[in-house]
């Protein structure tokens, strides 16, 4: 599946707006909190397989109507 970067924040592997294959994903709760967190595993710029909170992707179907909301379309 591929997704896009939306927020990058400080990471220097990522591109904002880059597409990426994602390759594995996952999900749990927090102990003691009990909130619950996702993650991904991105092929990231560097060609190596790295962890990421999946607040900084965006699916491929979802990106594009963000783009159109954007272009008023």
């Amino acid at each position: 599946m591929m997704v896009y970067c939306i927020n990058k924040g400080k990471i220097k592997n990522l591109t904002l707006n880059k597409q990426y294959k994602l390759t594995r994903e996952t999900k749990g709760v927090h102990f003691g909190s009990e909130k619950p967190w996702s993650g991904v595993y991105i092929i990231n710029d560097s060609g190596k397989e790295h962890y990421y909170s999946s607040k900084r992707f965006i699916k491929k179907e979802e990106y594009r109507d963000v783009l159109l909301n954007i272009l008023g379309v």
